[in-house]
């Protein structure tokens, strides 16, 4: 969705338009012509600056720079070089983001954010529970930790060549402090959003953001509000 021109609503007024040509959707079930108007409705101020596209690669990272949108990083990425890793390769898709932005918009791009496992054990029960979840994800990739009811996910951990899953981080906190403090993605990022594992139950991610707020986030460099 491109960004609004001021005095281009279809009453004359200076209210932006939130009328846009689709280039894919489907409303109610229904396929739409390429083409088609979308008219997005109740009109909502400042939605545009709040919104985030979600890349998967450098070339999606670079159009949501081009159609002025944020951008989140995902968890599984795809057009990595050979030998390139997942941080690395992240690191990269930022940057290109960056890049795309100031050349189109002559300003610096919004805060941009990733998303990471981030798990401190602060015993040695959790520790062998997060070790356990990361095999899992590194075997079954997507399909690891699904909730009962969960649907069958559409990326199998046999991925193919240049797609690549986000590494978790667990261990002690300060081992995993330090390997997140030493990842060039992360380090890359303005804002990280933590991916819990989806079968953890409501207690188990409490106590997780709990230990991570005060034994690994104070050393990132954040502080409660």
């Amino acid at each position: 969705m491109r960004g609004p021109r001021p005095g281009a609503g279809s009453s004359g007024s200076s209210q932006p338009s939130t009328e846009r040509p689709c280039t894919s959707s489907t409303v109610r079930g229904r396929a739409l012509p390429v083409g088609t108007p979308i008219r997005v409705t109740p009109h909502s101020p400042g939605l545009r600056g709040r919104l985030r596209h979600g890349a998967a690669s450098a070339g999606s990272a670079s159009e949501a720079a081009r159609l002025g949108l944020g951008l989140i990083v995902g968890t599984v990425l795809r057009g990595l070089e050979p030998g390139e890793s997942f941080p690395q390769y992240q690191a990269r898709v930022i940057e290109t983001y960056r890049t795309t932005w100031r050349a189109e918009r002559g300003t610096e791009a919004p805060p941009v954010a990733v998303a990471a496992s981030i798990l401190p054990g602060t015993t040695a029960a959790l520790r062998e529970t997060y070790a356990a979840y990361d095999l899992q994800r590194r075997t079954e990739g997507m399909a690891a930790s699904r909730p009962r009811g969960a649907l069958e996910p559409v990326i199998s951990a046999d991925l193919p060549d240049g797609t690549s899953i986000s590494p978790v981080h667990h261990g002690d906190p300060d081992s995993v402090a330090a390997a997140v403090l030493a990842d060039p993605g992360l380090a890359a990022a303005d804002e990280i959003v933590l991916f819990l594992p989806p079968a953890f139950g409501l207690d188990a991610n409490v106590r997780l953001i709990t230990d991570l707020a005060r034994e690994v986030a104070p050393a990132l460099g954040w502080a409660p509000g």
